[in-house]
């Protein structure tokens, strides 16, 4: 495989599907000197779940990628394997120098891994799609909503194995859009798991909202999904009310800009809002619990807002 990478120097785009092999350290180290000499590729794609991979072939992987500073999506699955700390910092200290990069997808759930390193890693994929959202930071005086699905804990056992395979699609709307609409933002799949750890980001505009006089009646919907090869299972879903800071963003409209009720409605606004939710099934049983943040903010605080956000949502989950 090694072999046939290298004799096809020009691919622009590299998907590898090899879960639970025994592909191991050795292996990963063929292929990854292999996928280092690819100077055109933009997208990489490898699911290597359940192989057997240590720190010697996520440190090789990362040497490879090193030469590939025209990435602009990876998405690396490496659940279920032998990587510790250094292996996983190697990799994140190979993907913040990806000067291009706009989309990236990690999991490496189910490794040797102390909880802060993982933390990192989430923060890591969070910077990533924070900074693929600048598009929304141009347009002054919109009112923009970012949620952060954050983690799922005690859900609902959808598979033999007695696990899942969660993730969580997220809408915001007045009403609650069909499951079939393309406006539904989803996180990546967590694999085997029954608590399950996100820190995913999206941002909606809610202007439109506004011109349509239905401002207040915007609910933000999330639905847990158990990924299947047929048909996703539903796990369990909720919606959010959110009336009172969307109250809070209309009376700060009507509001002289430094004044004291001002001012006070904005340092509210500038907070995050954490909330643990009980996702219920369709015969309304509980069937796990879902922890989620939002934010609320406009055009010109909307860019100094974003940046402190997943810290902030830290800050206030901490007290919870």
């Amino acid at each position: 495989l090694s072999t046939a990478i290298s004799a096809n120097g020009n691919l622009t785009s590299l998907s590898l599907f090899f879960s639970r092999n025994k592909i191991g350290d050795k292996g990963l180290q063929a292929l990854s000197t292999a996928i280092g000499a690819l100077a055109n590729i933009t997208s990489l794609d490898l699911t290597f779940s359940g192989n057997e991979v240590g720190d010697d072939g996520a440190c090789a992987l990362s040497t490879a990628m090193d030469a590939l500073g025209n990435l602009t999506t990876l998405s690396l699955d490496f659940a279920d394997n032998r990587i510790d700390d250094k292996g996983a910092l190697s990799l994140s200290t190979c993907i913040e120098l990806l000067a291009n990069l706009t989309s990236l997808e990690l999991n490496l759930n189910n490794n040797d891994l102390k909880s802060s390193t993982f933390d990192h890693l989430h923060e890591l994929q969070l910077s990533v799609r924070n900074a693929s959202h600048s598009e929304w930071f141009t347009v002054g005086g919109d009112w923009k909503l970012g949620v952060i699905v954050v983690s799922a804990a005690q859900l609902k056992a959808m598979d033999r194995g007695g696990t899942s395979d969660p993730y969580v699609r997220v809408n915001v709307g007045s009403d609650k859009p069909k499951s079939s609409n393309s406006t539904w933002h989803k996180t990546v799949v967590q694999k085997k798991c029954l608590d399950a750890v996100w820190w995913d980001a999206s941002v909606y505009d809610l202007s439109s909202f506004r011109d349509k006089g239905s401002f207040k009646d915007v609910k933000i919907y999330f639905e847990v999904m158990d990924k299947d090869l047929l048909k996703d299972d539903h796990i369990g879903s909720i919606s959010l009310d959110i009336v009172d800071q969307l109250d809070c963003a209309s009376k700060l409209e009507g509001l002289a800009p430094q004044s004291d009720d001002y001012v006070k409605l904005l340092k509210t606004l500038e907070e995050p809002v954490a909330h643990k939710l009980a996702i219920k099934d369709k015969k309304d049983r509980k069937t796990g619990e879902l922890t989620v943040c939002y934010l609320l903010m406009a055009g010109d605080k909307w860019r100094k807002a974003w940046k402190p956000y997943t810290t902030k949502a830290r800050k206030v989950l901490s007290k919870r």
